[in-house]
């Protein structure tokens, strides 16, 4: 496994508070990131119950949040991946459930980072995870839905991973990162992420985040 360390040495208080929408904000001086993943053609992937990671080549999976137990879904079910549909959280519902299988595709490698930055494509509809609002729109409680892919100079699209402890994932948005890392986030912080809650992209906020860590399988 290789793995490149580039850490963010700074604190945050992780005391969420709520914002207008849902969103969730935290007093912080920085955003807080793991060691980056940068082993070029593979992502790391978790076993169903999270215990172990192992090295696999980018074939679709689930992205199941730590916090919430459920998967990463792309609203509405399979077929409805129009450009603009939302993702959100919802009950992990096995295989067949396309619009939440996920693809890791390897797009370049950040030498800021030291990073591999990847597409994260939904197997149902062939669509990126996009940050809403096109490259630039790096703001906390920006949403993020499917849209096509553009290419690897829509950063808004683009997305690197980072751990604490190799088991579960921040997945970083790669546009705001050049200023702010923003991570992709359950809305409303722990503990909020019921059936349908939406993503967006939250200033990471570290390991204690758990509704911005992800395992993958």
């Amino acid at each position: 496994m290789k793995i490149r360390s580039r850490l963010l040495v700074v604190l945050a208080v992780g005391t969420l508070v709520g914002m207008g929408g849902g969103a969730a904000s935290a007093v912080a001086t920085g955003p807080i990131l793991g060691t980056v993943w940068s082993a070029k053609g593979a992502v790391p992937q978790s076993s169903s119950d999270g215990s172990k990671t192992s090295l696999a080549a980018p074939v679709a999976g689930n992205i199941q949040g730590r916090d919430s137990g459920r998967c990463l879904d792309v609203r509405g079910g399979p077929g409805h991946g129009v450009n603009g549909t939302p993702t959100q959280v919802y009950d992990c519902l096995g295989a067949v459930q396309y619009n939440q299988r996920w693809t890791f595709n390897y797009v370049f490698y950040s030498n800021y980072w030291g990073a591999n930055v990847y597409q994260v494509k939904s197997l149902d509809n062939g669509r990126c995870l996009d940050v809403r609002g096109g490259p630039g729109s790096v703001g906390n409680g920006t949403p993020v839905q499917v849209f096509d892919c553009l290419g690897s100079a829509q950063y808004n699209q683009l997305w690197f991973i980072a751990s604490f402890d190799g088991v579960s994932w921040q997945i970083v948005d790669y546009d705001s990162s050049l200023s702010e890392p923003k991570c992709l986030d359950v809305r409303g912080g722990p503990g909020h992420g019921v059936n349908s809650t939406p993503m967006q992209i939250f200033l990471c906020l570290g390991a204690g985040q758990t509704n911005q860590l992800w395992y993958l399988y």
